[in-house]
This record gives C-alpha cells, sequence and structure tokens, in this order.
C-alpha cells in the first residue's frame, strides 16, 4: 500500500471525538484561514519575524498545540500573508518551553498527526502545485528539530484519493 493510504487510513483509525481543549488531541487538519491571532513572547516574535516577514507591528497569526504533550503549548505560527499562495504558506514551529525553532513547513493544509517520533507528532502538509498536484511532505522530530522525512509528488486522481480520505481528519478551528 502506498504511504499515502497508509497513512490517511492510519489517522481514520485513531480519530477521537472533537474536545473543548486548547491543544486538541491528533490527529487534527489545519488549513491555513483557521490560524487566528496569537499573543506570543517577545523571544519568539524575535526567533520568527525575519524569517515569516513580519514587522514589529504586525498581528502573529498562527495556533497553539502542544506537539510533545509536555503540557506547555507550542507555537506554530503562521507566515505573513506576503509568503501564503496558492501553494500554502510557512510556518515555523517553536518549542513553548525553551522558546526554541524546531523547524519550519509549508503547505495548506496542515496535519498534526497522533503518531510521535522521538517524543513529538510527526507532521505531515500538502502544498499545491497546481489544481490537478502537489507535493504531501512528511516531517518528523529528528531530536533538535523537525525534518523532512519523505515527499511525494501526488498527481491526477491520486490527488483526489488523497483528498478523500485527508477530508475525514478532523479539522481544527481554534476558538479566540
Amino acid at each position: 500500500m502506498k504511504p499515502i493510504l497508509l497513512f490517511a487510513l492510519t489517522c481514520l483509525l485513531s480519530v477521537s471525538v472533537e474536545t473543548q481543549q486548547s491543544s486538541p488531541t491528533p490527529p487534527r487538519a489545519l488549513h491555513a484561514q483557521d490560524v487566528m491571532a496569537i499573543s506570543i513572547p517577545a523571544a519568539v516574535r524575535q526567533n520568527v519575524s525575519a524569517t515569516l516577514e513580519y514587522r514589529d507591528t504586525d498581528t502573529i497569526k498562527g495556533v497553539l498545540f502542544d506537539l510533545n504533550e509536555d503540557g506547555i503549548s507550542d507555537y506554530i505560527v503562521q507566515s505573513s500573508a506576503s509568503l501564503c499562495g496558492t501553494g500554502g504558506c510557512g510556518y515555523s514551529i517553536v518549542d513553548g518551553a525553551s522558546r526554541n525553532r524546531l523547524g519550519d513547513v509549508f503547505g495548506d493544509p496542515l496535519y498534526v498527526l497522533a503518531t510521535k517520533v522521538r517524543g513529538y507528532f510527526v507532521i505531515e502538509t500538502y502544498g499545491h502545485l497546481n489544481a490537478r498536484s502537489g507535493k504531501f511532505v512528511t516531517y518528523e522530530f529528528g531530536g533538535t528539530a523537525y525534518t523532512v522525512r519523505t515527499t511525494q509528488l501526488v498527481e491526477g486522481a491520486s490527488v483526489d484519493s488523497l483528498f478523500a480520505k485527508l477530508d475525514r481528519i478532523p479539522r481544527w478551528r481554534p476558538r479566540p
């Protein structure tokens, strides 16, 4: 079975009931339009502002998600609108406890899986190349940062098949 289909089936089997907690139970799908203005510590802002093209007066958008279940929310910070396009958006992942950047990912949507590697949830993204193709990328925590584990080109009917499965993963719509 292809890795993409295996991922989708695994996620469907591990879907849990939506709860009212601030950091939802994985798996969860996060679409670019689901992010919201978030308040972040100065150290986190300083860590991501240049890469994500935020000016000092810009409102930072993103979500909080406890990626390693240490009880402290981590930051998934979306890039400024200038870096978002039809292919997706850039995101920086920042550890909530240490304020260290844990990596950068790109795409829309972004999926936080229930599977963990080295204590952190696996993240997958889909980046549109055109209406009928895209890249499906798996990021795993390598001990100090998230790195690309696999990249798959998905084209034609495979895109439809992939999203028929991925669209069943609960969408995460953070509440203000």
